[in-house]
């Protein structure tokens, strides 16, 4: 339990959250103009299916809305959804939107009998808003393979009336889908009425896609569980040697290596032999600012090494161990090249065991690095060190690529292009692959995985 832990750490563990909020305050010289508030429906008849949803558009005079307005039905019974409506009760409902201390006028819609001859609609999410995604995050660039376009509103696919921008905000003549023959990353994003979305990346490379292994059980979706240890540290830093003696002492236990996935992040000090020079903000994005520091499945952190002993640290793997592994990971890795050099073409599948929306991040890590580490005064190995974090969502989110939603038993798929530098020593290289859920404003790791740089990895189903 957490009063556990709380015994040996001597801070308080805190997830990684940062929010911030900005007031514009605005002088007016001249009175307000007239405000007019206006609630709209996207059809006045629906079936009363549950599923038939009828749009509402709330407008500001002319500019639509999309936050901090409110509707009500019938007896001023405020609904859940800001944005659409659905019902199974057939009869005739009354509508109207409050903002701030405007009222609009009183809208109708009438819902009628299930008609059997009229195709089903599919439900939308309330609230979702304005969504982009791709069906393909890397494409090959043939020409031929293509990532199709999704954009959505509430959860309803758009067909028209939207439109796509490249990163240069030109718009593209093509809003369905986008192939190229030019190898690179491409990036776009869409607008739909006064919504719009960030950004969402495809990669079009010119080598081969690994195959994924088949699938040993399609039905099961009770996976094995491992938690990811990441270790900030590095060779300049004199007390970090003592953390490092701990989280050995603890993975000693076979029982405990087998369940725990060690990344040792050294961002400490530049002339490190094992630096991470492709990521240093890695720290930065974990709020890493003592050394040494350490961060379990991304949830508990701390840089205590006297009080993160080798028991403190099997009591925490234990309880994180308890907590369900909500999906598992399948891989092919394959090591190609291309007039660029040589690359390591990692082909993922994250198979759901629970619905929800999940992110991929894949580290590439190299063993027996040699460098002289302070507060030891000598040279030794150092092993699981991270060379490559393609986990990047953000400028400070390393927490995963997303994938989307993943319906339970389903898969989604993500391929990892990681370029390798010449002074790296393949025979010595490993991946961690894991996979992120965002649940109540908090990202955690739900399993990690090992995984060969010439290999595949099937899905570990626990017995």
């Amino acid at each position: 339990m957490i009063s556990t832990i709380f015994r040996f750490f001597t801070l308080v563990f805190a997830s990684l959250c940062l929010f911030s909020c900005s007031d514009d305050d605005d002088e007016l010289e001249t009175p307000l103009p007239v405000q007019t508030l206006t609630l709209s429906l996207s059809k006045t008849e629906i079936q009363a299916n549950g599923t038939d949803p009828c749009l509402f558009t709330v407008k500001l005079n002319d500019k639509v809305l999309t936050e901090g307005y409110h509707i009500y039905k019938d007896d001023n019974e405020k609904i859940d959804s800001l944005y659409s409506f659905s019902t199974t009760q057939e009869g005739n409902y009354t509508f109207w939107a409050t903002y701030k201390d405007l009222k609009s006028e009183k809208v109708n819609l009438k819902a009628t009998a299930v008609d059997d001859s009229k195709d089903p609609v599919t439900p939308p999410s309330p609230g979702e808003g304005l969504t982009f995604t791709l069906s393909k995050q890397v494409i090959q660039a043939n020409g031929e393979d293509v990532s199709e376009f999704i954009v959505k509103f509430d959860g309803l696919v758009l067909t028209e009336g939207y439109s796509i921008y490249d990163e240069n905000d030109n718009k593209v003549d093509n809003i369905k889908n986008f192939s190229t023959t030019t190898t690179g990353e491409y990036q776009f994003w869409a607008s739909y009425k006064s919504s719009s979305t960030d950004l969402v990346k495809v990669k079009a490379i010119g080598i081969p896609v690994p195959t994924l292994p088949a699938d040993p059980n399609p039905e099961a979706t009770n996976f094995n569980k491992r938690i990811l240890l990441t270790n900030f540290t590095g060779t300049g830093c004199q007390y970090c040697p003592n953390m490092t003696r701990n989280i050995t002492e603890a993975l000693n236990d076979p029982v405990y290596a087998e369940k725990t996935i060690w990344c040792v992040a050294h961002t400490f000090n530049q002339s490190d032999p094992a630096y991470l020079a492709q990521c240093p903000q890695l720290a930065q994005a974990f709020s890493v600012s003592s050394y040494p520091s350490v961060i379990f499945d991304f949830t508990y952190k701390s840089n205590d090494y006297n009080s993160l002993n080798a028991a403190a640290i099997h009591d925490i793997l234990d309880q994180l161990s308890a907590k369900p592994a909500n999906a598992g990971v399948a891989a092919k890795a394959e090591i190609v090249e291309d007039a660029d050099g040589k690359k390591i073409a990692l082909h993922v599948a994250v198979k759901a065991a629970e619905e929800g929306v999940y992110n991929v991040g894949a580290w590439l890590m190299e063993d027996s690095i040699k460098g002289r580490q302070a507060g030891l005064n000598k040279v030794i190995n150092h092993n699981n060190a991270v060379r490559i974090a393609d986990s990047r969502a953000g400028s400070r989110n390393y927490t995963g690529i997303e994938l989307g939603k993943i319906a339970k038993g389903k898969t989604a798929e993500h391929v990892f292009i990681m370029n390798i530098e010449d002074k790296w020593k393949l025979e010595n290289c490993h991946l961690a692959v894991f996979v992120t859920q965002n649940k109540e404003h908090k990202i955690a790791v739900t399993n990690a995985v090992r995984c060969p740089i010439d290999g595949e990895l099937l899905f570990d189903y626990a017995e």
